[in-house]
């Protein structure tokens, strides 16, 4: 791959792997990443397992929302208000309809053990306290993911 702007003289090039390793008899394939593409590796990394999670939300549309917007926060995020994902969702049926719709969202990616928290209650408005967010998600609960 080689990195060069118009009008330039600097450029950088360089290949995806540092290097690689093949050995036939002991069946091996061993494969050294250059360490100054980590940043693209990193960012590849994360949307095969978004896809792979995607993958085990058939069907599950408002779960695949949610689970895209959870993994966008930081790490220890506030409380998330179901108006906030209302807001997110964009979904047109009624509040309620809406609020059933998260919280069963919410409900499935727990279920695939990428998400554990709690749901409360203040002001009349429901939030969701996320506990923990398991990006690789829980192996005894989804099955092997890798």
């Amino acid at each position: 791959m080689s990195f060069r702007r118009k009008n330039t003289e600097k450029a950088v090039h360089t290949g995806m792997l540092l290097r690689a390793m093949y050995d036939g008899e002991a069946d091996i394939v061993e494969l050294m990443a250059d360490e100054t593409l980590w940043d693209l590796y990193r960012l590849d990394y994360q949307v095969l397992v978004s896809l792979r999670v995607l993958e085990k939300l058939p069907r599950a549309e408002v779960a695949q929302c949610l689970y895209l917007y959870f993994t966008s926060l930081p790490e220890n995020p506030h409380p998330v208000s179901f108006e906030r994902l209302r807001e997110r969702l964009r979904l047109e049926t009624s509040k309620k309809e809406a609020n059933r719709k998260i919280k069963t969202g919410i409900q499935k990616l727990e279920s695939i053990g990428y998400l554990s928290g709690s749901f409360a209650v203040k002001n009349g408005e429901q939030y969701y306290l996320i506990d923990r967010r398991h990006k690789k998600l829980e192996a005894a609960v989804a099955g092997t993911l890798f």
